[in-house]
């Protein structure tokens, strides 16, 4: 319930998890993956598609439907306070 979406908010937000440093604990149990993607409207009226997912014990960081490989381009495009 409301700290699934707390976790997810924060995942976008961080790129990791407030709760675990493991990856696998943040999928569902015995499928080992997950994702959140969530669009924004930021505050210039700019839309934004953030997204992360987990497979295989890998994250991957997405921003606009393009794969992100560098966490500094990700960080600071959804801030939020959880």
């Amino acid at each position: 319930g409301k700290t699934n979406l707390v976790e997810s908010l924060y995942l976008l937000s961080f790129a990791k998890s407030f709760r675990t440093n493991s990856l696998q604990e943040l999928a569902r149990w015995k499928t080992g993956e997950c994702s959140v993607f969530a669009n924004f409207t930021n505050s210039q009226n700019h839309d934004l598609e953030l997204g992360v997912s987990i497979q295989a014990g890998k994250k991957q960081l997405f921003k606009n439907s393009n794969k992100i490989t560098k966490i500094s381009e990700f960080l600071g495009s959804f801030c939020c306070i959880c």
